[in-house]
C-alpha cells in the first residue's frame, strides 16, 4: 500500500489531534506504539537494504523461480537407462 505524501501528513494530523484530546496515559501510550512501530518497520527495511547490497543478492523472479524449479524436478524424476 503506497501512501503519497499529502495523504501521510493528512493521517498524521489526524492521529495527533486524537493523541491531544486523549487522557495523557492513553495518549502516550498511542504516542509510543506509533513511534516504536516506525523504528521497527525502519529497522526491517534497512536488513533488508543491507542483504541485498552486501552479497550482491538479486532477488529472483517468478520466471527464474519456475525454471529452477522445473529444472529440479526434470533432474530428479530422470532414471539413467544402462547401456547394453
Amino acid at each position: 500500500m503506497k501512501l503519497n505524501l499529502l495523504t501521510a501528513i493528512f493521517i498524521g494530523m489526524v492521529l495527533g489531534i486524537i493523541i491531544v484530546f486523549l487522557d495523557p496515559v492513553y495518549g502516550l501510550i498511542l504516542g509510543f506504539g506509533i513511534v516504536a512501530g516506525c523504528l521497527f518497520r525502519a529497522l526491517y527495511l534497512l536488513e533488508e537494504i543491507h542483504k541485498r547490497v552486501s552479497k550482491g543478492y538479486v532477488k529472483p523472479t517468478r520466471v527464474q523461480k519456475a525454471m529452477e524449479d522445473y529444472l529440479r524436478e526434470r533432474d530428479k524424476n530422470q532414471t539413467i537407462v544402462p547401456k547394453d
